[in-house]
């Protein structure tokens, strides 16, 4: 990881925080739009910003609505800590953080899928006959 942000960070440290992070989070000069199919499309509807490029705490709204379920899916996971229930619990939280934060793209959908496939595929005969 340090060979490859390494050089980045050396030769502009403040400019790599700024494009990886300050950007993405709609912080920076020029921040990402608010975009996809998430509780943006909220935030823009109900004129809570001027634009698609205004600023809006969405870390609020993630920790709001991805904290339940995280300390929900960590009992659930005490209780059965397999393969399948770890691939589904972190898909599905995945989801509801991806859901409140400032964009949510089609391509991060087809990720869960597949993260979620993968605990279908890894379900025991058992846990089959009983429902997940």
């Amino acid at each position: 990881f340090g060979l490859l942000v390494g050089p980045y960070i050396l030769w502009d440290a403040y400019a790599f925080y700024d494009d990886v992070w300050r950007w993405s989070s709609g912080q920076g000069e020029t921040g990402y739009q608010i975009w996809g199919w998430g509780a943006s499309n909220f935030v823009l509807a109900l004129g809570l910003v001027a634009d698609r490029f205004g600023q809006w705490p969405f870390w609020l709204l993630e920790v709001l609505l991805t904290l339940p379920v995280l300390l929900w899916f960590l009992r659930r996971q005490q209780q059965e800590n397999t393969l399948s229930a770890a691939l589904w619990h972190y898909g599905v939280l995945l989801g509801v953080f991806f859901y409140g934060s400032r964009f949510l793209n089609e391509n991060y959908l087809g990720f869960l899928l597949g993260v979620l496939a993968l605990g279908a595929l890894t379900l025991t005969p058992e846990r089959m006959e009983g429902g997940i």
